[in-house]
């Protein structure tokens, strides 16, 4: 089964959830695949697991930004270069189609159509995998409108979709079917460590992930008595205005326990001795982090929206009670920072354990990679 996949390539969620993805297909199954990416961020996860790939800068399906003055005088001039650019994409697609024969198509993210497209030239099926809500989660337009990439779905048939959100959110109907992503291989034993008096926060720094409000959030923690650090994991730049407004506001108002850690290659350890990881995302499409924090056997705190919101009901659901530790304002978030630092370790234990339960049996690379293959199967099957 040879599958062509487009892919972002840089090092996002989207891109991890895909190499998750071919670390079990190409081992389990018949899968023979080559990736395009158009950055570089994957590249090394590719060369780790030797998937074939090929590196070009391909044109993205969204509209020109319109952020600065020189970004709208260029709208249409951009506008033009990137639908010409996505012409001289498809002819040169149409040629590695041709030489690679593959019997799907995969588009790992909502965000790019070149592969839709070269589905509808060649006969090919087409799988779109749709990992972002865009104009609600990444502020990202899609080129002819959200009408048109939904009618473009339609046409598609062959779709998936991360969360149930995001299946109805998109209007998918089908033979189109969701499948949540796998975030780590299945394990069989639970190791709790005693927390180690810090909050975490694990992603990009960027106003989409809620990280000033986070830090709003702290302050009123610190102000109330509040003993426990926060360190924030993820990339830090100096020349990011953003992100000199987070350190910014952090020294202004002495919050000495805030830790800005950057990029770090410890993040399960970090995980695994936090008094809880704060997934603070104002709009996330699935809520990686919080799986990954019950895979490490930490509390998770989140804000009750999109997909986190799903994770904590699916949670909530395999305990048969409200276990989970959600939020829908700042004051709520301060509520449950102190819960956390306060909860007997009995209590812990056993919401931990139900975590460990409910990723184990929802969210592991093995489940996922079985359910997309035989979604693979079916298709070339026809018998969706």
């Amino acid at each position: 089964m040879k599958i062509l996949y487009f892919a972002l390539g840089g090092r996002g969620g989207s891109d991890k959830a895909l190499t998750d993805l071919l670390s079990v297909l190409c081992r389990r199954y018949d899968v023979e695949p080559l990736v395009v990416c158009s950055m570089t961020g994957i590249i090394p996860d590719l060369e780790k697991l030797r998937i074939p790939y090929m590196h070009y800068n391909y044109e993205w399906a969204l509209k020109p930004l319109t952020n600065t003055i020189k970004d709208r005088i260029l709208y249409y001039p951009r506008l033009l270069k990137g639908m010409l650019k996505r012409k001289i994409d498809l002819i040169r697609f149409s040629k590695l189609v041709a030489t690679f024969r593959p019997d799907i198509i995969h588009s790992n993210v909502g965000v790019i159509n070149i592969g839709f497209h070269l589905g509808r030239e060649t006969g090919i099926p087409h799988v779109w995998h749709l990992r972002e809500y865009q104009t609600i989660d990444h502020g990202m337009k899609y080129i002819w409108g959200m009408r048109n990439l939904k009618a473009s779905l339609r046409k598609n048939r062959y779709n998936i979709g991360i969360t149930k959100g995001i299946y109805d959110f998109f209007e998918l109907q089908k033979p189109a079917i969701h499948i949540y992503d796998g975030v780590r291989s299945k394990r069989d034993e639970l190791n709790i460590r005693q927390p180690d008096g810090y909050f975490l926060f694990a992603g990009f720094l960027f106003a989409g992930k809620g990280v000033d409000n986070l830090l709003e959030a702290y302050k009123d923690y610190a102000d109330k008595g509040g003993n426990s650090e926060l360190y924030l994991l993820g990339r830090f730049d100096e020349n990011n205005g953003f992100h000199r407004q987070l350190k910014k506001y952090a020294e202004e108002n002495n919050l000495h326990g805030v830790k800005f850690l950057g990029f770090r290659n410890d993040v399960d350890d970090l995980m695994s001795k936090a008094t809880a990881v704060i997934v603070s995302s104002k709009f996330e499409a699935f809520g990686r982090v919080a799986c990954e924090a019950m895979f490490n056997g930490t509390l998770v705190i989140g804000r009750d929206t999109a997909g986190t919101k799903e994770q904590m009901d699916n949670l909530d659901s395999f305990a048969g009670k409200e276990i989970s530790l959600r939020y829908q304002s700042q004051e709520q978030l301060v509520d449950r920072m102190f819960e956390a630092d306060r909860i007997n370790q009995d209590e812990r234990q056993k919401i931990l354990e139900v975590q460990f339960d409910t990723v184990n049996k929802l969210y592991t690379n093995e489940k996922s990679a079985t359910q997309i293959y035989n979604y693979y199967t079916d298709i070339i099957n026809r018998k969706l």
